[in-house]
């Protein structure tokens, strides 16, 4: 009987332990994750940004798609809390700023001016796997911007 009882009490103690590890480990691996899906966007609007050419009359923008898969909640990862992309139109560039559950929020610069169809921030967020089309557009003032918006 006696070995029992140590066996469930050396049980808890080491899961009481590993715990916290676990809990870092996966917030960590989502963080990781994370950044790697937001560097697509970055990439991409630069890529578009810095390479394309502008669309001549009667063709269609130059774009690229991306598909992004945020970590959702489980035990081996956390989920987003925040993903923002604000465009700075002045500066010619974009901050991204981001952060899982439990972890500071993080920021990401992009060389290119990203921006919503409103020509304004775009909130991201979720754990299913969505497309975005990032396509060469121009604003107003006939800056180059790259319009950031769901690919149905």
């Amino acid at each position: 009987m006696m070995r029992h009882v140590v066996a469930v009490l050396m049980t808890i103690a080491l899961v009481s332990v590993s715990l916290p590890v676990i809990d870092d480990v996966a917030a960590d691996r989502s963080q990781q994750t994370l950044e790697t899906e937001l560097s697509q966007i970055r990439n991409s609007a630069e890529s578009l940004s810095h390479e394309e050419e502008n669309a001549r009359a009667n063709t269609s923008n130059p774009r690229r798609i991306v598909e992004l898969d945020f970590p959702d909640a489980s035990f081996t990862t956390k989920p987003v809390e925040t993903a923002r992309i604000t465009p700075n139109h002045d500066a010619g560039t974009t901050r991204i700023t981001y952060a899982v559950v439990g972890r500071t929020t993080s920021q990401m610069t992009v060389d290119a001016v990203v921006a919503g169809p409103d020509n304004g921030t775009v909130e991201l967020g979720g754990d299913e796997k969505r497309r975005f089309v990032l396509e060469l557009t121009h604003d107003s003032a006939n800056n180059r911007v790259v319009e950031l918006r769901r690919y149905n």
